[in-house]
């Protein structure tokens, strides 16, 4: 009884994380307040120009865009500062 039950429990894991992974693909850009960042060890800057970059948090993956003057201007997923870059990429 308990071997069906770690399998139903491992069932509905796999499930959760192929829910969380398809979300990751999406174009997300959540509700932002404008927050004065560190680039702490956890943040990767994978696109810059002109001082403007997108980085990614190492161990959850989701991304913001950091202005210049190094404040928060949009956050979500990597696809959604993607989206987020291309429309500021056409007005710089």
């Amino acid at each position: 009884m308990a071997l069906v039950g770690t399998l139903l429990l491992l069932a509905e894991v796999a499930t959760a994380v192929k829910t969380v992974n398809e979300g990751l693909q999406e174009e997300i850009a959540l509700p932002n307040t404008p927050w004065k960042v560190t680039d702490w060890f956890v943040w990767e800057t994978i696109k810059e120009c002109n001082g403007w970059r997108i980085q990614q948090n190492t161990f959850t993956r989701h991304c913001r865009l950091v202005d210049p003057d190094d404040w928060r201007r949009a956050w979500g997923t990597k696809n959604g500062m993607m989206a987020v870059w291309k429309e500021l990429e056409d007005k710089m």
